[in-house]
C-alpha cells in the first residue's frame, strides 16, 4: 500500500486558466479551505513573478505558521538565484519543515531552446547551476522538490534528465516531479511513454543515491484528456506517491487533473 500525498497547485498553476484568477483575498480564502481538507502541501504562487504573487504567498504562509494543523507551502521558482532568494524569503515566516522551494528547469529539446537560448546547449553548466541553487536552498534548511519541465517530453535529452536528476538528488532534492507540461502523454506510446522513465529514474537513483530517498510525484495537463489516467497510471505503475492538481481541473490551457477525481 502507498500513501498518496496530494499536491494543490490551484494558487498557482489554475490561475493561469484565463478567468480563474482570484483576488488576494480570494487567494487566502482558497489557503483556509485547502487546510480544512487536509491537503498536504499547496502551492501557493510564484513569488518572483510580481510583487502580488510575493505577497500572497508570504501571507498564506503566515497565516499557516499561526494554525495549529496546516498544509506545507511550496512557491515555484525558477533555477535563477535572484528568484530564489525572493521565493525563501516569501516563505519566511514558515518553520523549515512546513516550507518547500519548488525549481523547474525546462528538459524537452524545443523548449529548453525556446526557454533558455544559448544556455540550452551548455548541458554541463546547467547541472552545476542545479546543483549550486537546489543546494543553496536545501542548506536554508527548506524542503526541495525539483521539477524537470516537460519531463514526457524529453526525447533525445534522456542522459541529460538522467544526469539532471541525480545531481539534483546528491544536492538536497528530496521530491523529483515529472509533469506531462503540454498534456501529450498517453500509454499507448510504449517504452516511451513517461511514467516508464519515471521507473527507470526512480531505479537509478535508488542505485546511485541509495542514501538519498526521494518522493516521486506526477503534474498531469488535460490537453489530450489523459491528464487523470496518466497520473493513476504514475501511481500504479510507476513510483509516484504524490499527485500535483487543480480543484475542479482547472489550470493552463485544457486544465491540470482534476484533484478530486484523483481522490
Amino acid at each position: 500500500m502507498k500513501h498518496i500525498e496530494l499536491f494543490d497547485t490551484t494558487l498557482r498553476d489554475g490561475q493561469q486558466c484565463p478567468g480563474a484568477g482570484m483576488s488576494r483575498e480570494q487567494n487566502h480564502e482558497y489557503a483556509q479551505l485547502a487546510a480544512a481538507v487536509n491537503i498536504d502541501t499547496l502551492e501557493a504562487g510564484f513569488p518572483s513573478a510580481s510583487e502580488e504573487d510575493f505577497r500572497i504567498v508570504h501571507d498564506i504562509a503566515t497565516t499557516y505558521s499561526q494554525m495549529s494543523h496546516a498544509p506545507k507551502v511550496a512557491a515555484l521558482s525558477q533555477l535563477k538565484e535572484a528568484q530564489l532568494t525572493q521565493t525563501m524569503d516569501a516563505l519566511a515566516p514558515l518553520p523549515s519543515t512546513q516550507a518547500r522551494v519548488h525549481l523547474y528547469l525546462p528538459v524537452a529539446p524545443d523548449l529548453m531552446n525556446a526557454s533558455l537560448g544559448n544556455y540550452a546547449n551548455n548541458k554541463t553548466q546547467i547541472i552545476k547551476d542545479c546543483q549550486h541553487l537546489i543546494g543553496m536552498a536545501f542548506k536554508q534548511g527548506h524542503e526541495v522538490e525539483f521539477s524537470p519541465e516537460a519531463y514526457s517530453q524529453m526525447a533525445e535529452n534522456y542522459d541529460f534528465v538522467s544526469e539532471l536528476i541525480l545531481a539534483a538528488v546528491e544536492a538536497g532534492a528530496s521530491i523529483i516531479n515529472c509533469p506531462d507540461t503540454i498534456g501529450r502523454a498517453c500509454h499507448w506510446q510504449g517504452k516511451d511513454y513517461f511514467v516508464n522513465h519515471m521507473n527507470q529514474h526512480a531505479a537509478l537513483v535508488k542505485k546511485h543515491k541509495p542514501k538519498h530517498p526521494v518522493t516521486w510525484s506526477v503534474h498531469c495537463h488535460n490537453d489530450f484528456g489523459m491528464a487523470l489516467d496518466n497520473s493513476l497510471r504514475a501511481v500504479t505503475q510507476g513510483p509516484a506517491t504524490q499527485i500535483e492538481g487543480c480543484f475542479n481541473g482547472i489550470g493552463e490551457r485544457a486544465g491540470n487533473v482534476a484533484l478530486e477525481q484523483c481522490i
